[in-house]
């Protein structure tokens, strides 16, 4: 417990403090890269545009319908009323390809002032539910306000499908990413919302078109906002940090080229834990 806690601590204020790093080369000249890292920087998100074309996310869909009926690979959460898919780089290979998209490891890589890595993957399907009613089966989860535990991170989500004002979607209160929460401390990302109502900031509803993706610090106040009234809701979401908290991936071995990016490596500082199964 004791030594757990030291090891974050070194991880959180130590090694991957952006002050203790140095700048990372640029891949891209995309001209979206300064306005989108100040952004990133002063709000604690950005949004990339549209990473997916209409047949890709025809593709996409088409196989998560497929897999959701094969119980090996979708985890059906009936408390929370959604779908987890066990192994998501595999569901198709546009997802490879933008976990090495050079415009934004660009803008991680600046953020962090450090190099980063691929830590973890996440595809769901979502569906309608009364947020009211997941508390009361299960209590407190991702759909309450919250920061993210895993120190420094940076959170790519992709929209697969059309999300409207009665769609469940990704919320947030911009500039709460400010101060940097350490793993140390017991119980600090959690947020009621007689809390969000003392911030001065309002939340952000984040409403978007399928292929369209933000990226944010999961040490922004967030959630995901559920409702009633939703249409399915289907996201990919990449977790990016400087090297902690890394866990196995599966890779598109049909993808050897893509695969040889360092991001999916274990880090280089061995002052890191590998990465680690679930």
């Amino acid at each position: 417990m004791i030594l757990g806690k030291l090891r974050n601590f070194i991880e959180d204020k130590i090694l991957t403090n952006p002050c203790f790093g140095k700048n990372q080369p640029l891949r891209s000249d995309n001209p979206s890269f300064l306005p989108s890292l100040n952004s990133l920087k002063k709000n604690g998100y950005c949004n990339v545009g549209k990473l997916l074309s209409e047949v890709e996310l025809l593709q996409i869909r088409k196989k998560m319908t497929s897999l959701s009926k094969n119980k090996k690979i979708a985890n059906f959460n009936k408390s929370v009323n959604y779908i987890q898919f066990n192994k998501p780089l595999l569901i198709h290979p546009a997802f490879t390809r933008i976990a090495t998209n050079p415009y934004i490891l660009d803008l991680i890589e600046t953020y962090f002032n450090r190099e980063c890595y691929l830590a973890d993957v996440d595809a769901r399907r979502i569906y309608a539910y009364d947020v009211n009613e997941i508390q009361k089966n299960v209590g407190y989860t991702s759909s309450n306000w919250h920061k993210d535990s895993r120190g420094r991170q940076l959170k790519l989500m992709i929209y697969l499908t059309d999300v409207n004002s009665n769609d469940s979607n990704f919320s947030f209160i911009p500039e709460t990413h400010i101060p940097f929460f350490s793993r140390s401390k017991n119980n600090v990302y959690r947020f009621s919302d007689a809390d969000v109502n003392q911030i001065e900031n309002e939340p952000i509803e984040w409403l978007g078109k399928a292929g369209e993706a933000c990226l944010f610090d999961t040490n922004l106040i967030h959630r995901l906002r559920r409702k009633k009234t939703a249409s399915i809701r289907d996201s990919f979401t990449f977790y990016f940090t400087p090297g902690q908290e890394l866990r196995h991936l599966d890779l598109d071995l049909g993808l050897p080229e893509l695969n040889k990016n360092k991001i999916f490596s274990g880090a280089e500082n061995s002052l890191f834990r590998p990465r680690i199964k679930y």
